[in-house]
């Protein structure tokens, strides 16, 4: 994810709300700064608020990975769009 050039934010930070999506994504990318791909971080939430099981993690990955995502939403965003 790139800041779009006119964007007025100068710094990043953590979501308000604890336990959401984006929190949970924050506090992973704090984490482990470009530790992850964006389906890895994608599956490590959803295998968080899921509660997968390590040893069900790559039958779960394979499968959440499979699933077929609606037109666009691979497209690159900017954070400030």
């Amino acid at each position: 994810m790139t800041v779009s050039p006119d964007c007025p934010a100068t710094a990043a930070t953590p979501p308000p709300k604890a336990g959401s999506i984006t929190e949970l994504q924050y506090a992973l990318l704090v984490e482990r700064p470009y530790g992850l791909t964006s389906d890895e971080l994608l599956f490590e939430v959803y295998a968080i608020r899921n509660a997968i099981s390590p040893l069900n993690r790559e039958s779960a990955r394979t499968a959440f990975l499979s699933k077929s995502h609606p037109e666009g939403a691979s497209d690159t965003r900017h954070a400030c769009d």
